[in-house]
């Protein structure tokens, strides 16, 4: 314990040489002072180097902040970065020409020169060293801020204002005088060196104008305090906010700020936007997320916990590849040795392929007795993705390759799409047989293209009540999807669910089925005539809407973000349900469940996916997170056995 005491001490005293060394301005640093800093550092960095293999040898348990926050690697990192910057310095003062001439006008003045010369004289001598001076602080490489630039500038400006001025007296004073030739020679020697460094200054601050405006904008990703994500974050956004010195840190604060979401806003939310306050948040952030040791595990983490394969595509194979690829670079970005680790990697996402793709991925090994190679795995998976989505494309451009059935004789279930001359709608239930149709072949009558309505996309992906309403606006029938006026349907077709008279595609579940539908299906051109049946039509409404009790939820989402939900409260629920779209929108992990859901009168309603979520403690803006299985979108009574279904 006395060690790493001592160590901390040592620590405490590096950082402070550090520190004070970039504090202290460029005029200090001459090679008297650098000599001098540079073998304190030295001396302080052999001592926490001798008591850092000490205490790796000794300690026991390495679960101490010690070791966890990885000191000797910061520290080593703070002591190679100030001492680079040291050796730099020194190396570009040691080329520095030494000033060998002398400006020295004091051997002009004799007892025969006029007072008004000397005064001159003298005057220059001044301005010469005033500007020799100036010249010799300024060190362009070790320059940074723009600023910094433009301030020596002003300053030799106006000292060479002053020589340039009593110049052109003294240039009248000597004309014709012997003294006149030695005075030119170091007058044109300080014009020289003043003229060059000059042009230094002002290409220095020319070329950072135009970096300035050429460089491209970088977007800076969001980071919602996911370390797999940090060193990405950390490593642009030092780059284009943090280093650069022409931001004033209040406009860093707000950009900060602006890019951080869920957990890592929560984390600094309590501080606002000011200067003050910006070296204080990226230190917190720093501190809670810059942890190797975390970041390795959120790396295996996301490999171990990839899914397995159930269904050969596209999408899982290139999942698979990417994962991999990602993780692996990170950790190497971080400095672990991955490269030993390809057969372990390779055995443990191998047992993540479905059967198939595993069989095919061993016949393809080139020699079956070695240990398996990760680049041949990686451009297994990359060949079977491609190949995956090469034979989707070839199938979806020979569907759309395929021209609509013309029929050949004008029958009424044919490809027909009738359109009434009746404007109003109250025109044509009056006398049903006296509607005129215009037949059109192979148009959908629901996007007016060259294909029915049973091959139309947009209909397609309908739900089922949104295709019923579609059928019943467009007049069409529920058997055969044409529209034959009130003609009796001939299609000898049936539903392939309950061979029931109505299109398919028009099949509801038993529980959202309508006990008159299969009668208002097989019914034919029949006319109002008695005064009961207008009231049979008006009971047999098609959707039956029931008020139910509903609340708006917040719920936390994976990303610590809240999204506001409506929910429908059900009492006497055993189970909580949840759809997918809200599924998606809260980004919960998800799998494959075949299950079944009984209601009230004995109804089953399908489960296709599964959602998990550890529970939560309930907040007064929150809600409870749910394991939850994902009905279909599309229900129309509420089942005994939910709890919360939220709709949108």
């Amino acid at each position: 314990m006395a060690l790493l005491t001592k160590q901390v001490g040592i620590f405490e005293d590096i950082k402070t040489l550090c520190t004070n060394y970039k504090k202290d301005s460029i005029t200090r640093k001459n090679v008297e002072y650098l000599e001098k800093r540079l073998k304190n550092l030295e001396e302080l960095w052999g001592v926490f180097e001798k008591q850092h293999k000490i205490l790796v040898e000794t300690t026991e348990h390495k679960n101490i902040g010690y070791f966890n926050n990885d000191v000797y690697t910061k520290t080593k990192t703070m002591y190679e970065s100030t001492k680079r910057h040291i050796l730099d310095l020194m190396a570009s003062q040691n080329k520095q020409p030494k000033q060998d001439l002398n400006f020295d006008l004091s051997g002009l003045i004799d007892e025969e020169t006029e007072d008004g010369v000397k005064k001159l004289i003298t005057q220059q001598e001044r301005n010469f060293k005033a500007l020799t001076k100036a010249m010799s602080k300024i060190n362009i490489d070790f320059i940074t801020e723009n600023w910094e630039f433009e301030e020596h500038l002003a300053t030799l400006k106006a000292k060479w204002q002053s020589i340039d001025k009593i110049h052109w007296e003294l240039d009248d004073e000597l004309k014709g005088s012997s003294l006149n030739e030695d005075y030119n020679e170091k007058y044109e020697t300080i014009e020289q060196k003043y003229d060059s460094l000059k042009r230094d200054l002002n290409s220095k601050i020319w070329s950072k104008i135009h970096l300035q405006k050429s460089t491209p904008k970088i977007e800076i990703p969001e980071f919602t305090g996911k370390y797999v994500h940090w060193i990405t974050f950390k490593d642009i956004f030092l780059e284009t906010i943090h280093n650069n010195p022409s931001i004033p840190k209040a406009q860093k604060m707000q950009h900060l700020k602006t890019k951080l979401k869920g957990e890592a806003e929560r984390l600094v939310q309590h501080l606002s936007i000011s200067a003050d306050n910006y070296d204080s948040c990226w230190e917190i952030l720093s501190h809670r997320y810059d942890n190797r040791r975390l970041q390795f595990t959120s790396f295996m983490s996301t490999m171990q916990h990839l899914p397995t394969i159930q269904q050969p595509n596209a999408n899982n194979l290139k999942r698979m590849h990417d994962v991999i690829t990602e993780c692996l670079n990170g950790l190497g970005n971080m400095g672990v040795e991955v490269s030993s680790w390809g057969p372990m990697i390779v055995y443990m996402m191998s047992q993540k392929l479905d059967p198939t793709t595993l069989n095919e991925y061993t016949k393809e090994t080139q020699n079956n007795r070695e240990l398996p190679d990760l680049d041949e795995f990686l451009k297994f998976l990359e060949l079977s993705f491609l190949a995956h989505e090469t034979a989707k494309s070839c199938l979806k451009d020979s569907g759309e390759n395929k021209t609509p059935h013309r029929p050949m004789t004008k029958s009424w279930n044919h490809n027909y799409k009738f359109k009434s001359n009746f404007k109003k709608p109250e025109e044509q239930t009056k006398v049903g047989h006296s509607k005129i149709f215009h037949a059109s072949f192979g148009k959908c009558p629901l996007c007016n293209n060259d294909h029915v309505l049973m091959q139309c996309d947009k209909f397609i992906n309908m739900d089922i009540l949104q295709r019923n309403k579609t059928v019943a606006k467009l007049k069409l029938c529920k058997n055969c999807l044409y529209s034959h006026g009130n003609n009796n349907c001939n299609s000898k077709k049936t539903c392939r669910e309950c061979n029931s008279k109505h299109h398919t595609l028009l099949h509801t579940k038993p529980s959202d089925s309508e006990p008159t539908a299969e009668r208002r299906d097989d019914s034919t051109n029949s006319r109002p005539s008695t005064s009961t049946q207008p009231a049979s039509h008006h009971v047999k409404t098609e959707y039956t809407e029931i008020l139910l009790t509903t609340v708006l939820v917040k719920v936390k989402s994976a990303d610590g973000t809240y999204v506001t939900l409506r929910g429908l409260l059900d009492q006497g629920s055993q189970i909580n349900l949840i759809t997918e779209n809200a599924a998606q929108l809260l980004r919960l992990p998800r799998k494959k469940l075949d299950a079944a859901v009984t209601g009230i009168g004995s109804t089953i309603t399908d489960v296709e996916m599964q959602s998990k979520k550890p529970p939560a403690k309930k907040a007064r803006d929150g809600a409870d997170r749910m394991t939850s299985g994902n009905p279909p979108p599309t229900r129309r009574t509420l089942d005994s056995d939910t709890d919360i279904e939220f709709k949108f």
